[in-house]
């Protein structure tokens, strides 16, 4: 069984953390969301793997390797570039299979979820004999989020018989939601995805949806579908990463503070797991740290201070008194003193906040900005000039 994992996509509503690292290499409890993925392959049995990067994600292959270190052997396949425009993963994935080769069967799986509970083995083998392709379904916890998904209805048999890319929430049919795992067979790859393709050019469409292709074929062909119990989430922004990351450090179970090597914690700081501690971090007297907080490497926080639900990445400063809830900062930020950062906020790398300021829920502060002290920021504050190899942009 081969698992081909999409990992080429850019994640913009998660700049400006996107625009240091691909969003499959985000932290999720300290480890990128794309290691738990392939955690999940090797533990259901499934080891030949082939991830699809772009170019200039060399991070992502550096970081994996062979896969020997996860349980599993990778192949990559690069992005092909299209002149002037970027290719539609639609199109992403009849490249890969050209290139890899397509088996009778095959698990596909967008590397920027994380899933918790699904038998990919089982998944993958278990396939109606008519069906030319299964989805991964999970039942959403408010109807209100169908917007930002595909949702299917099915039959008694587990046929999809209704599939809708994002309805309204009057309009949807269900909760249970396309997860962006899917099983397809050959005959789909080889004769049915690129008859859309061909469909949709003709039309000057540009697919970028894996959920379109469903809609289009469900009439048409015999696409089944499976829920399964456990966790699943999408981090495609900063509150659905937020929730994820305070999600996967509950499985954590006893492990309520994991702590890395030469970690420094004063006696009168407190600690409340489950938290992540991780090498060279530094926590002064009187702070708090916890619960569901990562603190990455060499991560400094001065006394009084309080960090809760958040994600601190290497080599940030934290003042003295700022409290930080349920926000990420980048690598080499710093927080000057009495500095408060709110929910779902994001602090670009390198950047500076100075003392007495707030951060407004969902602003963003783009790498290297400094924002002086006694401002308040509501909003977003662009950084225009084009970072450079030396500035840790992986991108172009």
């Amino acid at each position: 069984m081969k698992a081909i994992v999409l990992a080429a996509g850019y994640g913009t509503r998660l700049s400006p953390l996107t625009l240091r690292i691909p969003k499959v290499m985000i932290p999720v409890a300290g480890r990128p969301v794309i290691a738990h993925i392939l955690e999940q392959l090797r533990d259901s049995g499934i080891s030949d793997v082939i991830i699809n990067i772009s170019k200039q994600q060399k991070i992502i292959k550096n970081y994996l390797g062979n896969g020997k270190k996860f349980g599993v052997k990778i192949k990559y396949v690069y992005k092909p570039e299209k002149k002037n425009s970027e290719l539609g993963v639609l199109s992403v994935i009849e490249y890969i299979f050209k290139k890899a080769g397509i088996p009778e069967r095959c698990l596909i799986i967008a590397g920027d979820n994380y899933f918790y509970g699904l038998d990919l083995k089982k998944f993958a083998s278990q396939l109606h004999e008519n069906a030319s392709a299964k989805i991964a379904l999970y039942t959403l916890n408010s109807e209100k989020d169908v917007e930002h998904f595909g949702v299917v209805a099915l039959d008694e048999k587990g046929r999809i018989t209704k599939f809708q890319e994002k309805p309204s929430v009057e309009k949807a049919v269900s909760r249970l939601a396309s997860t962006a795992i899917y099983t397809v067979k050959r005959e789909f790859i080889e004769k049915h995805l690129p008859t859309y393709l061909k469909q949709m050019k003709m039309k000057g469409g540009e697919p970028d949806r894996l959920g379109d292709v469903w809609e289009y074929y469900v009439d048409k062909l015999s696409l089944y579908g499976q829920a399964f119990d456990g966790i699943w989430e999408d981090i495609g922004n900063f509150e659905a990463y937020i929730r994820t990351n305070k999600t996967v450090m509950r499985l954590l179970q006893n492990d309520l503070v994991k702590k890395g090597t030469k970690v420094k914690v004063n006696r009168n700081a407190t600690l409340s797991g489950p938290i992540i501690l991780d090498e060279g971090a530094e926590i002064d007297e009187g702070a708090v740290v916890g619960p569901f907080t990562y603190l990455g490497k060499n991560v400094r926080v001065g006394k009084n201070s309080k960090i809760v639900g958040s994600i601190v990445l290497d080599g940030a400063e934290v003042g003295e008194h700022v409290t930080i809830t349920d926000a990420v900062v980048d690598e080499g930020a710093k927080i000057g003193d009495n500095c408060k950062i709110e929910n779902y906020a994001c602090i670009g790398w390198d950047a500076e906040i100075e003392y007495n300021t707030r951060i407004l829920p969902r602003s963003k502060i783009w790498p290297k900005i400094r924002v002086l002290h006694d401002a308040v920021v509501d909003g977003i504050v662009v950084n225009t000039t084009k970072f450079g190899s030396n500035d840790r942009r992986y991108w172009k």
